[in-house]
């Protein structure tokens, strides 16, 4: 997981490697941050903590106890980290996935090298696409257009 700031050091990183590896970046576009839930069923929510199964519900009688109760404070069972579908039904948020879309154009041995740098960070980066095509414009080149992920806590 990365915090907000850790996001945008990556963000810089990708910028500082194409320019040391010779690579053009045509286009870089920050997504929105997408929420994953917990479960995506349509039923209310059931969590397991401690061995007991709480159910989770956005109602107008939220059950508030759950937000003060003495479930581990790291964990994500308070109204705050719930959205409200069109159910009702209070959905959990496990994480928030946090899309680049890019796309370069360079030699591959250089974006290979480029993939490499990306692998190499402490924090896991997700190649969610990759499509690498031949420049039409110089032959010996490639333009590469990828879309990566990393997860951030909510």
């Amino acid at each position: 997981f990365v915090s907000d700031e850790e996001f945008e050091d990556f963000y810089a990183k990708l910028y500082e490697a194409t320019g040391n590896l010779n690579l053009q970046i045509m286009d870089v576009t920050r997504k929105e941050e997408t929420p994953i839930y917990v479960s995506d069923s349509n039923s209310a929510q059931n969590v397991v903590y401690n061995n007991q199964i709480i159910t989770t519900s956005c109602s107008e009688n939220f059950n508030t106890s759950l937000h003060d109760s003495n479930i581990d404070s790291n964990t994500n069972s308070n109204y705050d980290s719930c959205e409200q579908n069109n159910e009702g039904i209070c959905k959990e948020i496990a994480y928030y996935k946090m899309l680049v879309d890019f796309e370069i154009r360079g030699t591959f041995e250089n974006y290979i090298e480029f993939r490499n740098i990306i692998a190499s960070e402490k924090n896991i980066v997700n190649i969610e696409s990759e499509e690498i095509l031949r420049d039409n414009d110089i032959k010996t080149h490639i333009i590469a257009k990828t879309t990566v992920s990393l997860v951030k806590i909510p």
